[in-house]
């Protein structure tokens, strides 16, 4: 038998369906409960936990997508104070991230050797001089009450492939342009001598050549007994008995073929205004000839 001192020391067992132990007795006394938690997490604990992973996956999946992004993104507060890039600004500097925050954009750029050159309606054009490279920097302000937050975000999009194509197709278009002039003089020129032919029948014009050559000193030709050495530039290809690869040549007819193919008449007739030209030239040849 149990004497009351021992009573003391024996624990209580708790009622079926509750806990035991010191807990339910603090409680129970109002004490606050000290011991071990109750197995589990609370509701609103776990809503709260999921609800920031959400966010940190959300976030993580964002900077995945912009780090994808070829272009360039910053965004600045309203002081042009760097707050976030993506990886392409890393990669373009070659500075870490943490060295890039908090900077300065403008002073960003410039130290990195881009420089503005043309601005447009709602952009600027920046030429890397080092590597020759073109981007076009756009910024798109940011002004949410909701976020407390404003600045700007700027993208940068290299241009240098459409750039050189433009200028290569702006080249184009001026040699078209400057043909098309030169066409329409030959054709104005042209028509002139034409008219000369037909009202004053003087088959002596010929069409101005500024490029014709002194074929003996184009072929370094030492025959003097040919009928062009010595002489001025002249339409070698319309002389009779030249010594053309030391053969003496026949007529404009049986020669011509040739004669197209030679130096001389390919560096006279180089320009297709002077082609032209020539073929008038030749024309005249043959009809003064027939007249003969």
């Amino acid at each position: 038998m149990m004497n009351k001192k021992e009573h003391k020391n024996v624990n209580i067992p708790s009622a079926p369906g509750k806990q035991g132990g010191n807990g339910d007795r603090r409680r129970a006394e109002g004490r606050p409960d000290t011991g071990p938690k109750q197995e589990g997490t609370p509701k609103n604990s776990i809503r709260m936990n999921a609800l920031v992973n959400q966010i940190e996956m959300a976030k993580k999946e964002w900077e995945k997508t912009m780090d994808c992004v070829g272009d360039m993104v910053i965004l600045t507060d309203s002081n042009g104070i760097i707050k976030r890039v993506n990886l392409a600004v890393k990669n373009f500097t070659g500075i870490s991230f943490k060295k890039i925050i908090g900077r300065s954009w403008e002073d960003l750029i410039i130290d990195n050797g881009l420089e503005a050159m043309t601005l447009y309606a709602g952009c600027t054009e920046l030429l890397h001089k080092p590597t020759g490279r073109w981007f076009e920097l756009n910024a798109y302000p940011i002004d949410d009450d909701e976020l407390q937050f404003s600045g700007n975000v700027l993208t940068i999009h290299e241009t240098t492939e459409v750039k050189q194509i433009t200028e290569r197709l702006e080249k184009s278009n001026r040699k078209i342009e400057r043909n098309r002039k030169k066409l329409q003089t030959a054709l104005t020129k042209i028509s002139s001598l034409m008219q000369n032919v037909i009202q004053a029948r003087d088959m002596n014009v010929r069409f101005p050549n500024p490029h014709l050559k002194k074929c003996y000193e184009e072929m370094d030709c030492n025959k003097k007994d040919c009928p062009c050495h010595g002489t001025e530039a002249v339409r070698c290809w319309q002389t009779a008995g030249t010594f053309c690869n030391g053969e003496v040549q026949g007529a404009f007819a049986q020669k011509y073929g040739n004669c197209s193919e030679c130096v001389v008449y390919k560096k006279a007739t180089a320009d297709p205004i002077y082609q032209i030209g020539e073929h008038f030239n030749n024309m005249m040849h043959v009809l003064s000839m027939k007249k003969t």
